[in-house]
This record gives structure tokens, C-alpha cells and sequence, in this order.
């Protein structure tokens, strides 16, 4: 092939280049971020993380939990300006694509109740192991109330031990130490009953509320359900005090451990005095239960209601204090 061939095959090379629209992926024209520029860095104060401790029973007031929480908090707030009326959700990135999808038909399912009773026990639908040693972090309301010191290694074991880091200082509720000294390793823990009573309740009152009520872990609480009474005419009071008796004694055959405090107060100091013993659900029956039997139940460590029916009430209390 000579030179003059070449170059030939090279120009119509780059006449047919310069004559094809390429798809680029990147912008000819500088895009402008939808994010808002804001070097502001949110904090989360200790109330905060308190609060959903309590309601997550889960440990995120370390430096790094506390960290992933504020810089979540500031991403979001980065897309909260973005207006997004008129904006039907994105329920798959593919969603403009065709995607073959087999037929929607149940071939085996419905079967919760049959896998259930293989269990001994189950708490909300879960099977429930052997408890053993239940960690102490798990019974109570501040998750992050638990340290563990630094371990202290001697010749022949090492021990740690467990701390409640309360306002006044440090707390030992127990003592963990591994012992190599024989042919076999065996760890041992040493724990006082007092000591850890004595935690859980300073734990319960630490948390107290401006109400000035034990806050427990409902595991901890002496009584899982109580019944309160709302009612405005007095005609129906002896009614709803034979249903709330009702109710107390059909839990109570379920092994469910019910109070009836004194239904003649007002609700709010009902509540109150449920709330000092450190009752986890009050149900409260009104008079509208006597004409549809639905009543609330409300939840004393979120404060929230649902609406439940008596019917489903004794099955549904079984479930929650795990009978």
C-alpha cells in the first residue's frame, strides 16, 4: 500500500467520524447540582439520642454512632429543598425497562402458624431461645448506660469488667474473667442479684419523666397490662368496671399479669399511677367500646395508641407478653 493510499483511507476515515453524533455521558454544558450548598453540620443532642434508645433499644451514643446519625441528617437536609409535588415515586431503577416477570402465584405460604408450633416458646411471632445469661443492656431503657473497662491480663487470666456509667461515676455490675491455668480455658462471670436490681431501678429513675414515673424495660415490669376507664356519664361506670374485671380475668387465665388501679379517678391520673409502677400497655376501655367493642391500647414507652378489638384482645395480649 503506498503513501497516496493512506492518506486517502485516513480522510474518508475522518469525514465519516466527523459526520456521526456520538452519545456522550458527559454534559456539554456545566450541570447545576440540585443539592443545597450548606456547610452546616447538624448535631443531635442527648435527649435525642436518649429518646431513640429508648424506643430502638439500640446503642448509638458513641462517637461514631453519633456521627452517622448527624452527617445522615445533614445529607438529607442537603435534597430537603428539592420540590417533588406532581412526582410519582421511583419504585424500581429499572422501571423503564421490560422485565419479564414470572406469574404472581402462591404455590406455598400461609403457613406461620403451622412453622410456630414447632417452638416451646415465641414472643411477637418469633421463636424465643433459651435465654441463659440475658445481658443486662437488654432489660433496660438506655442501651448505652453499659461500658466495658479495660482488660487487665495477670499471668495466667484476664479480666474485664462490666460497668453502669451513671452521673456520679462508675458502677461494677459485673466481673468476667478468662482462666487458662488448667489444661482446658473456661470463663467465668461473677454478678450481684442486688447490684443488678439496684442498676436497672437507678436506670428506671434516671429515666423518669417530668411526670415523675419509673420508666422499665417491659421485661422488667411488674405488670404487663393495666385497665383504665374513660367515661363521661356515670350511668355506664358500673358497666365498663364489670368489663374491665371481664378483661383482667381473662388475662389473668393466660398468665398475664393485669392491674385494675382505681377506675373511679379521672384518666389522666389512671395513667398516671399505671405509669409509676411501670405498666407497659394500659388498655383503655370507654364508653364507645359498649356500642363497637374497639378500645385503645396505649404504649407507655412510645406513648402511642392502637385501636383494638375485645375479640382480639386476649390473643393479641398473649402475643405481646409473649405467652
Amino acid at each position: 500500500m503506498n503513501c497516496s493510499t493512506i492518506i486517502r483511507r485516513n480522510a474518508y476515515i475522518t469525514r465519516l467520524l466527523s459526520n456521526r453524533t456520538f452519545c456522550s455521558k458527559v454534559p456539554v454544558v456545566p450541570v447545576k447540582p440540585l443539592e443545597r450548598k450548606n456547610n452546616k453540620q447538624f448535631k443531635v443532642d442527648n435527649n435525642t439520642i436518649a429518646l431513640l434508645e429508648r424506643l430502638s433499644l439500640v446503642k448509638c451514643d458513641t462517637v461514631e454512632g453519633v456521627e452517622v446519625l448527624e452527617d445522615s441528617i445533614t445529607f438529607a437536609d442537603k435534597i430537603l429543598h428539592i420540590n417533588t409535588d406532581n412526582i410519582e415515586p421511583l419504585y424500581s431503577v429499572l422501571e423503564n425497562e421490560n422485565l419479564n416477570l414470572r406469574s404472581d402465584e402462591i404455590t406455598q405460604g400461609n403457613c406461620q402458624k403451622d412453622i410456630l408450633k414447632n417452638a416451646s416458646l415465641t414472643e411477637d411471632d418469633y421463636f424465643v431461645a433459651p435465654p441463659g445469661n440475658i445481658p443486662l443492656h437488654e432489660i433496660t431503657t438506655t442501651p448505652s448506660l453499659f461500658s466495658i473497662s479495660d482488660i487487665k491480663h495477670k499471668e495466667n487470666n484476664a479480666n474485664v469488667n462490666i460497668l453502669a456509667n451513671f452521673n456520679w461515676g462508675p458502677k461494677i455490675v459485673e466481673a468476667v474473667s478468662m482462666n487458662t491455668d488448667t489444661e482446658f480455658s473456661y470463663l467465668s462471670c461473677k454478678m450481684s442479684f442486688d447490684d443488678a436490681l439496684f442498676t436497672i431501678l437507678l436506670d428506671g429513675l434516671n429515666n423518669s419523666t417530668k411526670e415523675e414515673y419509673l420508666r422499665l424495660h417491659n421485661k422488667m415490669a411488674p405488670y404487663k397490662i393495666a385497665l383504665a376507664i374513660d367515661y363521661n356519664d356515670c350511668k355506664h361506670f358500673d358497666t365498663l368496671k364489670e368489663l374491665a374485671a371481664l378483661i383482667m380475668h381473662k388475662l389473668e387465665t393466660k398468665n398475664i399479669s393485669t392491674i385494675c388501679p382505681n377506675v373511679e379517678l379521672p384518666l389522666e391520673s389512671q395513667l398516671r399511677e399505671n405509669f409509676k409502677i411501670g405498666v407497659t400497655y394500659t388498655a383503655i376501655i370507654s364508653e364507645n367500646t359498649l356500642s363497637n367493642g374497639i378500645f385503645h391500647l396505649l404504649n407507655s414507652s412510645t406513648m402511642l395508641k392502637e385501636q383494638i378489638h375485645l375479640a382480639d384482645f386476649e390473643t393479641y395480649a398473649t402475643l405481646l407478653c409473649g405467652k
